[in-house]
Parts: structure tokens; C-alpha cells; sequence
């Protein structure tokens, strides 16, 4: 019987330090009042690949329910992004994995992590692989960090 390791990885993104975050909290603020006026414009907001979601309330009049659509039309951009970046990832890890034809393969995937199953013969030299697929999605100024865990058992790669 072969035991299969369980490699988890974990996208993050780096860390924004003490020093910067009040920065960093006014460049986001004036990037969201932007993607607001052209989502009133458009009437839509896209993702970073150019998906589209169409945003119909954001004309609406009631305070309440457009305070409701803005943070809708804002989650949808950054929630729509991370998720097609960990598609492009598994989809890279996946053609990866044939190319190579490695005794390895992408078990689940929970919001931002990807479980894998490798044979422990091929352990460190998967998890390296998979690890700069992944970081390599995005070539952003601020870089995807990827983080990995393995063991035998969910249990030992959740801790």
C-alpha cells in the first residue's frame, strides 16, 4: 500500500505592516469611491480579468439598500478576483501535474487553499513545484505568498 502526504496550500496575501496601513487604508478607500463611479456609469463592475457583474441597485434612492449594493459591487470585485486567481492556480497545478506526469493531484479546495495528494516519493519535489505555480498567477507589486503544510492526515495540515 502506497501513504500518500497531504499538502495544503494556503494563499495569502503579504502582510501590510503597522507603518503603512493607515496608507494603505486611504489608497483602498479612494480605489472603492472610484470603482463606485464607474460602476454608476457602467452600471456593471468587473474583475481584475474583466468578468462582468451587473449591479442594477446602484441607482437605488434608499440609503439603506444602496449602502447594501455598494458593498455588494465591492465584495464582488474583490471576492470574484481571488476566486478566478485560485481557478488559474488549479487550472496550472492540474496541466502541471499531467506534463509531468507525477502521482499527484488536487483533492479538494476550500475557498483559498488546495489540498493535494502526493506520493511521499514525490513530497518536497511537488510541494516546490506547486508552490511557485501558485505565486506565479499574478505578477502584482504587492506578491502572492504561499504558505504549505504536510502531513498524513487533514488533521496534521489543518493545525
Amino acid at each position: 500500500m502506497v501513504y500518500h502526504k497531504i499538502l495544503r496550500f494556503p494563499l495569502e496575501m503579504q502582510k501590510v505592516t503597522s507603518k503603512n496601513i493607515l496608507r494603505s487604508i486611504q489608497m483602498f478607500s479612494c480605489g472603492w469611491s472610484v470603482l463606485l463611479i464607474l460602476c454608476k456609469k457602467n452600471g456593471y463592475v468587473e474583475i481584475f480579468w474583466g468578468r462582468r457583474r451587473y449591479v442594477p441597485g446602484i441607482y437605488e434612492k434608499n440609503k439603506t439598500l444602496y449602502d447594501l449594493v455598494k458593498r455588494v459591487a465591492i465584495n464582488t470585485v474583490a471576492q470574484g478576483t481571488a476566486a478566478d486567481i485560485m481557478k488559474i492556480g488549479m487550472i496550472r497545478v492540474h496541466e502541471l501535474f499531467h506534463a509531468k506526469k507525477l502521482d499527484a493531484g488536487i483533492v479538494l479546495q476550500i475557498h483559498d487553499e488546495l489540498l493535494i495528494t502526493v506520493s511521499q516519493k514525490h513530497a518536497s519535489y511537488v510541494e516546490t513545484l506547486v508552490k511557485s505555480t501558485l505565486e506565479q498567477v499574478v505578477s502584482w507589486s504587492i506578491p502572492l505568498v504561499i504558505t504549505t503544510r504536510s502531513g498524513y492526515s487533514w488533521k496534521e495540515v489543518s493545525k
